[in-house]
C-alpha cells in the first residue's frame, strides 16, 4: 500500500507482477468514502477451470486476457497523437500517425505473443502432461511363435 496526499491510501497491490492491482484516485482534501457509508469493489474471475485429475477439486485454471483492439497496446508512450490510446485508435493518414501506428502495433503483437505463450505453456505443461499421465499404458505382448 502506498499513501497519497494527506495520508490517504490510494494504491493497493496484491500478489506479484500478475497480481490484482487497483487505484483509488482522491483529490486533495477529499475523502475516499463518506462517513458512515461503504464502497464495494467486485472482482469477477473469468478464468477457465479444467478438471485434470480423477478426484474432486483436482483442477487447473487459466485466464485469457482481453484481446480486443480497444484493449491491446493501451498506454504506449512517446506517441505524437494523444488520441491514439490503443490499437483501435490508430490513424495512418499522416506520417506521424503511421509512426505511432508502428509503435502501437508492435506493442499489440507483443501482448498477443505473450498471451499465446501463456496458453501454450498451460496446454503443454498442464493439459498434455495430465493426459499422458492418465492414459493407459498398453504393453506389447509377445507374438506366439508359429
Amino acid at each position: 500500500m502506498s499513501a497519497g496526499a494527506g495520508g490517504l491510501n490510494n494504491q493497493v497491490s496484491f500478489g506479484g507482477t500478475n497480481g490484482l492491482n487497483f487505484n483509488v484516485g482522491v483529490t486533495a482534501g477529499a475523502t475516499a468514502v463518506a462517513a458512515g457509508s461503504a464502497t464495494t469493489v467486485t472482482v469477477t474471475d473469468n478464468s477457465l477451470v479444467f478438471q485434470i485429475g480423477a478426484n474432486q477439486n483436482e483442477t487447473a485454471k487459466v485466464s485469457i486476457d482481453n484481446a480486443t483492439s480497444a484493449a491491446l497496446a493501451v498506454g504506449v508512450s512517446g506517441l505524437s497523437n494523444a488520441n491514439t490510446t490503443d490499437l483501435s485508435k490508430i490513424n495512418v493518414t499522416t506520417q506521424a500517425g503511421a509512426q505511432d501506428a508502428i509503435k502501437v502495433v508492435d506493442a499489440a503483437i507483443s501482448q498477443v505473443s505473450n498471451l499465446r505463450g501463456k496458453l501454450g505453456a498451460f496446454q503443454s505443461n498442464t493439459l498434455e502432461s495430465n493426459a499422458r499421465n492418465l492414459s493407459p499404458r498398453w504393453r506389447t505382448r509377445p507374438r506366439p511363435s508359429p
